[in-house]
């Protein structure tokens, strides 16, 4: 499981379109999560939370992280 995490975050940010991104970001965080790998799912979230911040050229990350907790949970 750590080798498709691992290949995950590195292939993942070749995708073209920044919602499969963090869909896909996300989705590798959870699975990872469910696995125990606690650090691995750190990394892939921070990777969407940078991902979104370059896309939309936020700065601050709480008002990312807010965009992707909305994406993730309809919130």
């Amino acid at each position: 499981m750590k080798a498709s995490t691992a290949f995950c975050q590195i292939t993942i940010p070749s995708i073209a379109g920044v919602t499969a991104r963090l869909g896909l970001f996300l989705s590798a965080a959870e699975a990872a999560l469910v696995n125990g790998l606690v650090q691995q799912a750190d990394g892939l979230v921070r990777s969407a939370i940078t991902d979104a911040q370059e896309s939309t050229g936020a700065t601050a990350a709480g008002a990312t992280g807010a965009s992707v907790t909305r994406y993730r949970y309809g919130r």
